[in-house]
């Protein structure tokens, strides 16, 4: 499911791992725990994680949690109760070091649908200098991580992973003898390598006007180098401009929905291959559709009820979805045995794979609706973009 809930995964810099040494991977966490579904199956090491240890209270949760390598880790915010607990979670990542393990942090503590990186903790910074108070000459190498979502609340998005490059807390340590200012010091660095790897913006408020510029292009520009480049201008411009840009992309962006539309309505291009393929691929579609419309709709329902947060809407989706998937077909999968129906397996992974063009395939067909609702106002919804990024573009 997971290789089919998105558009696209661009995993940049897995070079920067340097083999036979145990790394410790310090991620942000935008968007609940789709990090590591799509960082674990894309990097080619075993990774164990630390997670913030309210998610292990109770006991059915820790069980499971534990049974896939997540380990606890307290924060001063959990209590000092749960914090004392704490010691026992920095022998477990020590030990992971010690072995040869590489884990994955959230160096930021929480989850938040946030695009720049916050400030991170210094946990990672506390357990880095007890392993080398050990030992001096333990192989340890800090590998900062910016993971970047271009809808960052809806599947069929566009993710790109990136990996900085290794630091090494070795000289820090031999040179910085007082433990809090190597703790501040290490905590810094790793925060400052980490904003090359994301659109970091300097100004916490200026996230809304970076997504506003961001949401001008159709979803499928979106990529890592336009939100950073967008990033920078927004830091470069003085605060008057980004007030009015906002306020200008605010009153765009209410004419697109007045007219029951979307910014990728206006960037549709109305090819004869989207064409034959709406025409050609109907009936493929309306089968998909019709197989697949109870798990499909029934997850999608599910998700919106347990959703709280926005940051967890993909990973809530997309969980609820599988589940509802793999139950649908293991279902229909005795039931046509029972029947004697041939050939069971490959008519079943037809259906599945015409669930997934039916999502393409309604993508398409919006698009192609959205297209017609706005073209009375294209050029000049183009035109007002363009002259938004020219005076960006000035900075």
């Amino acid at each position: 499911m997971l290789l089919f809930s998105f558009k696209s995964v661009r995993m940049n810099g897995l070079d920067n791992l340097p083999a036979n040494t145990p790394v410790i991977l310090m991620c942000n966490h935008p968007v609940g725990f789709m990090e590591p579904l799509i960082i674990t199956t894309r990097t080619p090491r075993q990774l164990y994680y630390l997670a913030r240890g309210d998610a292990f209270k109770k006991p059915l949760f820790r069980w499971l949690l534990n049974q896939i390598h997540i380990h606890p880790i307290y924060r001063f915010r959990d209590g000092f109760s749960d914090l004392r607990n704490n010691e026992s979670a920095i022998l477990t990542a020590m030990e992971f070091i010690k072995s040869g393990r590489s884990f994955l942090v959230f160096a930021e503590g929480s989850t938040a649908l946030q695009r720049s990186i916050r400030p991170i903790q210094k946990g990672v910074s506390r357990i880095i200098h007890d392993i080398l108070s050990e030992n001096p000459e333990q192989p340890i190498v800090l590998i900062p991580v910016g993971y970047n979502d271009n809808e960052m609340t809806r599947l069929g998005s566009h993710v790109t992973v990136n990996f900085g490059k290794p630091i090494y807390p070795h000289d820090l340590f031999k040179s910085e003898s007082s433990k809090p200012r190597f703790l501040k010091q290490l905590t810094k660095l790793v925060e400052t390598s980490m904003y090359d790897l994301v659109p970091q913006v300097s100004n916490p408020e200026d996230e809304a006007v970076l997504n506003q510029l961001i949401g001008m292009h159709h979803s499928d520009k979106q990529d890592f180098t336009l939100m950073k480049e967008y990033a920078n201008k927004v830091n470069a411009a003085p605060v008057t401009l980004k007030e009015n840009l906002n306020a200008q992309l605010d009153t765009l962006m209410a004419k697109l929905k007045a007219a029951g539309s979307s910014v990728d309505g206006i960037y549709h291009k109305n090819t004869i291959g989207s064409w034959l393929t709406l025409v050609l691929g109907f009936i493929p579609f309306i089968i998909g559709q019709l197989f697949n419309y109870i798990p499909f709709t029934l997850g999608s329902k599910l998700a919106q009820k347990k959703v709280n947060k926005p940051e967890f809407t993909m990973v809530i989706t997309m969980v609820f979805r599988s589940a509802l998937f793999a139950l649908w077909y293991v279902l229909w999968f005795f039931l046509l045995m029972v029947l004697g129906v041939p050939s069971v397996f490959w008519i079943l992974l037809i259906l599945g794979f015409l669930a997934v063009f039916g999502r393409r395939y309604f993508l398409l067909a919006r698009e192609k609706v959205h297209s017609q609702k706005v073209k009375h106002i294209r050029q000049e919804m183009k035109q007002a973009f363009s002259n938004i990024d020219n005076q960006l573009h000035k900075f």
